[in-house]
């Protein structure tokens, strides 16, 4: 699969779990006439989400992290979200570790280094200049030339 100028990486991440009994909870009730609010989001129909993910990026040859399933291989699942649907602080630790890991296993070159890495060409790329860099007597100064090399795809400025 081809984005942008065809550089772009792509990883399809499968949707979290989804905790009924919490989730209902949390949702305030629409349907006021109805006793029982149903609701369609429900972890069985995020399930069959995911695996519909897992699918297409079969199909597409493109990486998936199947959130899904790697969640709940934790028992205590549930307590890693906060409403039943949105991960809560361990739920977010969880989940970045998680597409750190698939990162790395899918697109090693694209892997951060430690900052004073002599060849950081063609790896991430900070969006803002190292505050470190930055000079005081001309801030804006090297944020233009930040830009700028990231626009040219060159090395980042370093003082």
């Amino acid at each position: 699969v081809n984005c942008g100028a065809g550089t772009a990486k792509m990883l399809i991440l499968a949707p979290l779990p989804v905790d009924d009994a919490a989730y209902l909870k949390m949702q305030p009730k629409t349907d006021t006439s109805s006793a029982k609010h149903e609701s369609i989001r429900t972890n069985a129909h995020t399930g069959e989400y995911a695996s519909a993910c897992v699918r297409v990026g079969s199909r597409m040859e493109v990486p998936v992290l199947d959130l899904w399933h790697e969640m709940q291989r934790d028992r205590s699942w549930r307590g890693l979200l906060r409403d039943g649907l949105h991960p809560n602080d361990k739920g977010a630790e969880l989940m970045f570790n998680l597409i750190k890991r698939a990162i790395t296993a899918n697109f090693p070159e694209l892997v951060p280094s430690a900052f004073e890495d002599p060849k950081p060409f063609g790896k991430l790329q900070p969006d803002f200049p190292d505050h470190k860099s930055i000079q005081p007597d001309d801030p804006e100064r090297w944020f233009r030339l930040h830009a700028m090399a990231l626009a040219l795809g060159k090395p980042v400025p370093r003082t």
